[in-house]
């Protein structure tokens, strides 16, 4: 078994973060936009390029056990598998570590900005939707003093039925 196959998954694993990515610009566009139809589908796409990738890590962490000769719970980095690899693929081990972190990177200032996006327009929401209740009586009268008819309480129940 060859440190290949473990170095083909990290590839994958960062193309699959690359559209991982683009579907979070995606979700920032759609979020200035206020296009919530657009935004429910692209959290859909979102929650299958997770599983994606989830599978893909999976797969790569079997490769990567196997290969160290560690049990499938262990974790495996990419440290513990370059002193088995040959030159060439230790050198793409690491070029594959760096440019995953990079992608990875990217991804979540790009969800820190879509998180604070969307806190921001519940925020807007709140205040809009309080700004829309009225706090006060709306009935006219004299400043201080309440109408007559609001003094009045009423049981739930009215005696003159």
């Amino acid at each position: 078994m060859s440190v290949q196959i473990v170095v083909e998954q990290l590839g994958a694993l960062i193309e699959e973060h690359r559209v991982l990515l683009g579907i979070s610009e995606q979700k920032t566009q759609m979020l200035k936009n206020n296009s919530a139809e657009a935004l429910q589908q692209n959290v859909r796409d979102e929650r299958r390029q997770v599983q994606r990738i989830t599978r893909i890590e999976r797969e790569r962490h079997q490769q990567a056990a196997a290969l160290a000769g560690a049990s499938a719970e262990d974790t495996v980095s990419i440290d513990a598998l370059k002193p088995l690899a040959s030159e060439a693929e230790r050198v793409q081990l690491e070029e594959g570590q760096y440019e995953l972190i990079q992608v990875m990177t990217a991804l979540q200032h790009q969800e820190e900005l879509n998180r604070a996006m969307l806190e921001d327009a519940m925020k807007y929401t709140q205040v809009m939707l309080s700004a829309m209740q009225p706090q006060e009586s709306a009935q006219y009268g004299r400043q201080g003093q309440m109408p007559q008819r609001a003094k009045r309480e009423y049981s739930v129940f009215d005696s003159r039925a």
